[in-house]
């Protein structure tokens, strides 16, 4: 194994899911098909850990991954994410003023960093990827060189499954921060995942697998809830009781509730490709990357992906090589069936898309 976190007991792993050959990045497109044949893969293991309840991807290479301007995640172009970045606002004002200092790393491109800091908020980001010219973003990774930051409110969205070691890099947080600091965290949960089979919401580049046990059980006491239809999780917590890895490895968490996982996936593809006419995905996000490298790598049944994200029109999928349209591509080309790769956004794509002969459904 490339990569046990600290505190996973390691005589007591059980793998529950493997992939070969997963690009390492998700939301990283290319300008042409040939350089998309290029994009690294390598395999995935997905390991649980029955002392801690921790899922992360045993393969997992740090070394692989290179967070650039490249890197294409942003979903604030959908309103129906708007809303979302709204309700995580909503509990972020409850923990904070406007003489709050506040730290957000992993801040992206910027989107929930500016609707803070628009309305007043005292607030610093940290992202490599960052694009725009705020000076309050500092273009690093977030680390021991910002150790005097003295945050009170530290945002970590979507962001710790991608750090190898989350425990530890949460006790660096802790060094950097006030005394008495809060942290928010927000994450993808696994238990979504399972319960929808949806082994193509499963990626390289997320080293870590939370659950809503697995992330609460860093802390001694925390706030948790959910988020977007069930698809993430938060936390919010005082970053003093903070556990150390010897107590994370006291929750005792059975493994045998994964061991039937994505057993049905074959007969799944199989009633979807089976549906007559030409066939289209929705959303050249992580899902749809993963989905079409899993089942469409000789793009035999699906003719091209359509995003919102003017950033990946005119792009094509890592190592499939699947090109990537504006929504306006469906006025001119007509699919017969538009496969929606994240529910959240069926009724969205059904509007904008406004022609009944059309089949659109998610998966």
């Amino acid at each position: 194994m490339k990569y046990i976190p600290s505190f996973v007991d390691p005589s007591r792993l059980t793998e529950i899911y493997s992939s070969p050959d997963i690009p390492v990045f998700q939301n990283v497109v290319y300008p042409d098909p040939e350089s998309a044949k290029t994009a690294q893969c390598r395999n995935m293991q997905l390991m649980h850990c029955a002392a801690s309840g921790f899922i992360f991807n045993a393969e997992f290479d740090s070394s692989l991954l290179d967070y650039s301007t490249d890197y294409q995640n942003e979903q604030g172009h959908s309103p129906v994410f708007h809303e979302h970045l709204l309700e995580v606002k909503q509990i972020a004002e409850k923990h904070i003023d406007k003489n709050s200092k506040v730290v957000e790393i992993g801040c992206g491109k910027g989107t929930f960093f500016e609707m803070l800091r628009s309305d007043g908020y005292n607030i610093t980001g940290f992202d490599p990827a960052y694009e725009g010219e705020s000076k309050e973003i500092v273009k690093e990774y977030f680390g021991k060189s910002h150790r005097n930051l003295n945050a009170e409110f530290i945002i970590l969205r979507h962001t710790l499954e991608h750090i190898p070691d989350p425990l530890l890099f949460l006790k660096e947080i802790a060094e950097s921060a006030n005394s008495s600091a809060k942290i928010y965290i927000e994450v993808p949960t696994f238990e979504w995942i399972a319960n929808k089979q949806a082994v193509w919401d499963i990626f390289y580049e997320h080293c870590n697998y939370f659950t809503v046990h697995s992330l609460s059980n860093f802390f001694t006491l925390c706030e948790t809830g959910d988020l977007f239809g069930g698809q993430y999780i938060y936390l919010v917590a005082n970053l003093s009781v903070l556990k150390n890895a010897d107590e994370v490895k006291k929750l005792n968490d059975d493994a045998g509730k994964y061991t039937q996982l994505f057993s049905d996936l074959n007969h799944r593809f199989n009633s979807i490709i089976g549906i007559p006419g030409r066939k289209i995905i929705w959303g050249a996000g992580g899902k749809g990357s993963t989905f079409l490298n899993l089942f469409d790598g000789g793009k035999k049944y699906f003719d091209y992906v359509v995003d919102i994200n003017p950033l990946k029109q005119g792009k094509y999928i890592g190592h499939t090589g699947h090109p990537i349209y504006a929504p306006v591509a469906v006025q001119a080309e007509k699919p017969d069936h538009i496969l929606v790769m994240n529910e959240n956004y069926l009724e969205e794509i059904i509007k904008t898309v406004n022609n009944p002969e059309i089949r659109i459904e998610s998966i």
